[in-house]
């Protein structure tokens, strides 16, 4: 609805990458609603801003975490700039979000991914 902010939590570790993504869904072009993205960390401070997708009306936020705990992504119409729920843009958008963990987690998360493979394929020879 016109004026809405949406609010979504995330835990984050550091190190972590997140990656969040608004798509409009509005019309058959993709281009409504236009939405601005914030993410806030756990002091309500503004740490990353996406206005556009490129040149298109989604958001785009990549963002390597610093300090872990919780954020908040705030997503609301191209047009309010300081969170104030402002905005005439409506519509229904699609927001992705992704999670890739910092370095010596993934490395041991595939070292163990690769022991069980080896431990299976052993197994099934038996």
């Amino acid at each position: 609805t016109s004026g809405d902010l949406d609010y979504f939590k995330i835990d984050l570790s550091a190190g972590e990458t997140l990656t969040a993504i608004t798509t409009p869904l509005s019309n058959p072009q993709l281009t409504l609603p236009d939405t601005r993205m914030h993410l806030l960390d756990m002091d309500l401070t503004t740490v990353q801003i996406s206005d556009d997708a490129g040149n298109g009306p989604g958001s785009v936020i990549q963002y390597r975490v610093v300090r872990a705990g919780t954020y908040y992504l705030a997503v609301a119409g191209w047009e309010d700039h300081l969170l104030q729920g402002i905005s005439t843009q409506q519509g229904t958008y699609a927001l992705t979000t992704s999670v890739v963990p910092e370095p010596a987690t993934l490395t041991t998360l595939l070292l163990g991914a690769a022991y069980l493979r080896r431990r299976v394929s052993k197994s099934s020879r038996s």
